[in-house]
């Protein structure tokens, strides 16, 4: 004897399955490329981060935290192989640099500057991965935030 509760979650994992919910992703969660018989045909492939939180210090002490959400956008299936060979050097290159750019006074007076962030960024996925192994670099977002406790 099935319980209604029962069948509303084989509806709900039916109807999840049919959308394509339920594909299991290429390595990453953010791939959008599909196979045919003829190999590899490309929509795209795409690889999000998970957020990276940067503090913003001046004077040695942490005047607030920067979180940014980025999506790469690969050129081909080779540039996603290096990417996966590579990923945990090229996340700890990002946030360096982030740390790097958010340290300079005039970044912090100036604010954040999206395009001049993506372009240093740009520069060391290029210098890690082979110029052009990332096509964009896109912002998904931008958060700032006040720690607890901090003085103006």
């Amino acid at each position: 004897m099935s319980s209604p509760y029962f069948y509303s979650w084989k509806i709900i994992a039916l109807v999840a399955l049919l959308l394509g919910v339920a594909q299991s992703p290429v390595w990453a969660g953010g791939a959008a490329a599909t196979e045919s018989e003829e190999g590899v045909l490309q929509k795209g492939i795409y690889v999000t981060l998970d957020p990276m939180i940067v503090p913003v210090i001046a004077n040695g002490v942490v005047q607030r935290h920067l979180t940014l959400q980025l999506q790469l956008e690969m050129r081909d299936i080779e540039s996603d192989r290096r990417l996966q060979k590579r990923f945990p050097k090229l996340v700890d290159a990002f946030l360096s640099e982030l740390h790097a750019l958010l340290s300079m006074r005039f970044v912090r007076e100036k604010g954040v500057d999206v395009e001049f962030f993506r372009a240093r960024l740009m520069m060391r996925a290029d210098a890690l991965l082979g110029e052009g192994a990332i096509k964009e670099i896109f912002v998904l977002g931008i958060d700032k935030r006040e720690p607890a406790g901090a003085r103006g």
